[in-house]
Formats: C-alpha cells, sequence, structure tokens
C-alpha cells in the first residue's frame, strides 16, 4: 500500500469548538503519502476495495485521532506539498513522530 497510516494516540469522538477541518488536513495530506486510519478500517481495507474513498477515510480518521488538533492541523496545512518524501517528513514532524504506525 503506498499510503503511511498514522493512527497515533487514543481514538475519540469529540466535536465541536476547535476542532480542525479534517476535509481540509486531508486534502492536503494524501498527495505526500499520509493519511489517517479509522478506527472501523485501520488497513484501509474499505478504501482498497473501493467501497470508500481515500478522501472520506482519513477524514474519518482525522475525526477520530488525538493527534489532529488546531495546532498540529496548521502545522500540516502549512507544509509545501512539492514533494511527496520531503512533505511526508515534515508532515509526520507535525503530527510528533518521525515513523508510520502500522
Amino acid at each position: 500500500m503506498w499510503r503511511y497510516l498514522i493512527a497515533l494516540g487514543a481514538l475519540t469522538a469529540a466535536n465541536g469548538c476547535g476542532q480542525p477541518d479534517c476535509r481540509a488536513v486531508c486534502e492536503h495530506t494524501l498527495p505526500c503519502h499520509v493519511t489517517f486510519a479509522p478506527a472501523d478500517d485501520p488497513q484501509l481495507r474499505l478504501v482498497e476495495s473501493g467501497e470508500r474513498t481515500a478522501q472520506v477515510s482519513c477524514e474519518k480518521g482525522c475525526r477520530e485521532s488525538l493527534a489532529v488538533d488546531e495546532s498540529s492541523a496548521q502545522c500540516l496545512l502549512a507544509i509545501e506539498v512539492a514533494d511527496a518524501d520531503r512533505c511526508r517528513a515534515q508532515m509526520l514532524g507535525c503530527l510528533g513522530t518521525t515513523q508510520d504506525a502500522n
């Protein structure tokens, strides 16, 4: 699989004020091969089978992840998306890790 899964920390179903714009975050992270694995599909099998798009899956995982808050979302969105390997490493840094979660 070409995407790097981010499954950092515990999951939460919190909504409300301060919730990052996961649509914008995922539109920005997917070209860098970074996505957020949702709890109901941690290996992205629904994406592979075509039952769910990569964007929808990423948004769901983003909303569930404690790693994505306003600060990390701003950091992610500030990264230039010209080189996938470089932006991927920078994005992992925004999320407080240097490794992919599998």
